[in-house]
């Protein structure tokens, strides 16, 4: 084999190395994509609702000073710790 056939050969296996690292970036897995923060937009369930409120909601804005989010649901918006919002 003549060197510009094995430069072929390298550069058709590092193509095939970038599209499978690609895949793996634009697929990221459910663990992912579920841990960490909340942030704007999560869909979240409220584990102590109050009688009147909704059980699941959209995060609308975050404090991470005072650790509280402010979901927004069908009947109003509701500010919750963090500890009391579970991600869906």
């Amino acid at each position: 084999m003549s060197k510009n056939e094995n430069i072929i050969k390298r550069i058709e296996e590092i193509e095939k190395q970038l599209k499978e690292l690609k895949l793996e970036l634009t697929e990221p897995s459910e663990k992912e994509q579920k841990t960490g923060r909340l942030e704007v937009g999560d869909i979240v369930e409220i584990i102590n609702p109050n009688k009147s409120q909704e059980k699941e909601g959209t995060v609308v804005k975050t404090n991470y000073l005072t650790n509280r989010a402010t979901v927004q649901t069908n009947k109003g918006n509701v500010v919750r710790k963090f500890t009391n919002l579970k991600r869906k």
